[in-house]
């Protein structure tokens, strides 16, 4: 039925503009809608900005005191405020595993950099393009100007049944990640809580616990 109607759409000098407006409601038309409309996670809006310049400690601290979504931060290059960066719950219980002591290096050094992202200008098709392609769960959404405006979670695409291998599995998948991240955002809590109290074996324990190791 949309396929039909984007067909007929067309031969009518239809643009994908206007037949997003005059059928929001199918696949297709969610498909063609801005990028910008599913951004639950906006800068100001649980998706702090940290500099890169800060070390992985202070950026993480920087970030729970503005709130942040569990997943990722974004960093920037402090004059431009261009993205530079990404840094996973993932990245930080790797890291702890790995040597606790990397929390006081610069989070640049450890950081994923120039991460793929998509323009605020983008359709919504493109960011499950880019899901599709590059099996990437967190899609920064940056201005003309290289600036984060959002953070895109894939689980908004599986919430629309535009990511999916099938209705249930979709679901499922939504409710256990959900209900894992929140898990993991609590866990970082209670690690780097007891780094700060100088208890490495309980700070490892709460982080190795915190992050799928998929991620």
């Amino acid at each position: 039925g949309d396929a039909l109607a984007l067909a007929v759409a067309r031969r009518r000098n239809f643009t994908d503009e206007d037949f997003a407006k005059r059928h929001p409601g199918g696949a297709l038309g969610g498909l063609l809608r801005p990028v910008t409309e599913m951004l639950r996670f906006r800068v100001g809006q649980k998706c702090p900005l940290i500099p890169q310049t800060l070390s992985v400690r202070e950026s993480l601290e920087r970030a729970a005191e503005i709130g942040r979504r569990p997943g990722a931060i974004l960093l920037i290059e402090p004059g431009s405020g261009k993205l530079t960066g990404i840094f996973t719950d993932g990245d930080l219980r790797r890291l702890i595993l790995r040597d606790a002591a990397e929390l006081e290096k610069p989070i640049e050094r450890v950081m994923t950099k120039q991460p793929r992202s998509i323009p605020s200008s983008a359709l919504v098709r493109d960011a499950v393009r880019m899901f599709r392609e590059c099996r990437q769960d967190e899609i920064p959404v940056v201005d003309e100007g290289g600036r984060p405006v959002g953070i895109l979670d894939v689980q908004d695409l599986v919430a629309m049944r535009l990511v999916r291998d099938s209705v249930a599995k979709a679901r499922t998948e939504l409710l256990v990640v959900e209900r894992t991240r929140t898990n993991a955002a609590a866990r970082i809590e209670l690690g780097l809580e007891a780094l700060a109290n100088g208890n490495l074996k309980d700070a490892r324990a709460q982080l190795e616990a915190a992050a799928p190791r998929s991620r």
